[in-house]
């Protein structure tokens, strides 16, 4: 997962998996964020839209983002 990725997880999290919200908060289009969700899921093998997926994917996109200033 790459620091991207990991920004559009966390912002789909933090928009309760709402897909349209999380895309305004990475500044993306509802369709790019969406490829972007499932590229991470052929990646990971956790699906995003799978909220205990989504959990684990949060814990690694927080590891990933660790120390960063967004």
């Amino acid at each position: 997962m790459n620091e991207q990725q990991a920004k559009m997880i966390m912002a789909f999290a933090q928009s309760s998996m709402i897909l349209r919200q999380a895309a305004k908060k990475v500044f993306v289009n509802e369709c790019t964020l969406s490829y972007h969700l499932q590229r991470i899921y052929e990646k990971t093998g956790k699906n995003p839209r799978d909220f205990f997926d989504l959990c684990y994917l949060v814990g690694l996109a927080s590891k990933k983002l660790e120390g960063k200033h967004e």
